[in-house]
């Protein structure tokens, strides 16, 4: 797992948005702000934040959803009987692929 792994936790402070995965003593930084950004930016930037923190966890359950569609996939039928559940592996494992840089 080349990432460093989760969980990370999400912390705001006056003038900046940042991430902090768990044992880490410094921050990764998100975004500086300063007074003058609208209220709707920030929050944006604390949501952003908050998914980039959750990410390692959501990374692992993509895959175990993936191992779970997989493991009834005899029971599915081809793709013209259940085109839902394979649509659904199929994003799956580009979410995975992607989350991971291959």
């Amino acid at each position: 797992m080349p990432h460093t792994q989760g969980p990370w936790e999400t912390g705001a402070r006056m003038t900046r948005v940042e991430i902090l995965p768990k044992g880490w003593n410094m921050p990764m930084c998100i975004a500086d702000c300063d007074a003058a950004h609208a209220p709707k930016l920030e929050a944006e930037k604390v949501a952003n934040a908050r998914l980039i923190a959750a990410a390692p966890e959501l990374l692992l359950a993509c895959k175990c959803a993936l191992a779970d569609l997989e493991g009834i996939l005899p029971t599915l039928g081809d793709e013209d009987e259940s085109p839902a559940a394979w649509q659904t592996m199929h994003e799956l494992k580009i979410a995975i692929t992607k989350a991971e840089g291959k």
